[in-house]
C-alpha cells in the first residue's frame, strides 16, 4: 500500500518561496541536466518531471531524434524497456516534451529516455496532451518563463489515490489513470500565476482546457505540495 505524504519543498527561486524544480522525491531522483525525474521504481514511470522553461529555450535548431531507449541510470528490472511498450496498445507519452528542448540535439535526445515516458492512450497523447504542451510553449513565449511539473496519477472514480491496476510488458510498467501538468508563470503585473491540469488517460478525452483543475486538487491527488506559498 502506498502512503501518500505531503513533502516539504526546499526554498529557491528568484520570485521567492519554494520552487517546484526542487520537489522532494519518494523514488529515485534522476538529474538529466535539462530536467529532473522522480522515478518510481515500482511503477517504472515518473512520479514527476520538473524543469524551468525560458522563452529563449524554444524554437531552437534541433529536431526530434526519436531515439527511444531505456534509461542507463536505472538497473534492469527497475526500469521500462522498449519491449514493454511493443504491442501494448499504449503510446510512449513524453512527460518533458521533446519540443520544449529543441535548444540542442543532446537536450532533445534526453527526452526520449523511457524514464521520461508513461503509457498513454493514443487519443490522449496525440490529442489534448499534445495541444496542452503546445499551449504551455505559447504561454512561455508570452510571459518569458515558466516552472513546470509534469507527472502521473492513479485515481479511483472518486478522485482518491489508489495503487496501479493496469500494467504492461514483462516488467509491469504501470499505466496511469491520469497525467498532470502544473505551471507557474509571472503575469504582466508581476504576480505569480499557477495553472494546473489533470487529464484522464482514456480513449474518450475532451479538449485540454476541460481538465484545468484547482492547484489544491492536484496537490491532494499527487501528494505533492506543488508551488506552495507561490
Amino acid at each position: 500500500m502506498r502512503i501518500w505524504l505531503y513533502p516539504v519543498l526546499t526554498a529557491l527561486a528568484a520570485c521567492g518561496g519554494p520552487s517546484a524544480t526542487d520537489l522532494e522525491c519518494r523514488g529515485t531522483l534522476l538529474d538529466k541536466s535539462y530536467f529532473k525525474i522522480c522515478h518510481d521504481d515500482d511503477w517504472l514511470i515518473a512520479e514527476w518531471v520538473s524543469y524551468t522553461l525560458n522563452a529563449s529555450d524554444l524554437d531552437g535548431p534541433a529536431t526530434r531524434t526519436n531515439d527511444y531507449r531505456p534509461d542507463p541510470e536505472l538497473s534492469l528490472g527497475h526500469r521500462a524497456e522498449l519491449a514493454d511498450y511493443s504491442g501494448s496498445g499504449y503510446d510512449r507519452g513524453h512527460m518533458a516534451p521533446a519540443e520544449d528542448f529543441t535548444r540542442s540535439t543532446d537536450a532533445i535526445s534526453t527526452t526520449f529516455l523511457l524514464s521520461n515516458m508513461a503509457p498513454q492512450t493514443d487519443v490522449l497523447n496525440r490529442g489534448p496532451w499534445m495541444y496542452l504542451e503546445s499551449h504551455v510553449r505559447d504561454v512561455v513565449r508570452d510571459r518569458g518563463q515558466a516552472e513546470i511539473v509534469v507527472g502521473n496519477l492513479f485515481l479511483d472514480e472518486n478522485g482518491e489515490p489508489v495503487s496501479p491496476s493496469t500494467r504492461i510488458g514483462e516488467d509491469g510498467v504501470a499505466v496511469p489513470t491520469h497525467c498532470f501538468k502544473a505551471l507557474l508563470t509571472r503575469a504582466n503585473d508581476d504576480s505569480n500565476v499557477v495553472t494546473a491540469y489533470s487529464l484522464p488517460n482514456t480513449d474518450t478525452v475532451g479538449t485540454y482546457d476541460t481538465y484545468e483543475v484547482p492547484i489544491d486538487d492536484l496537490r491532494y491527488e499527487s501528494g505533492f505540495d506543488l508551488f506552495s506559498g507561490r
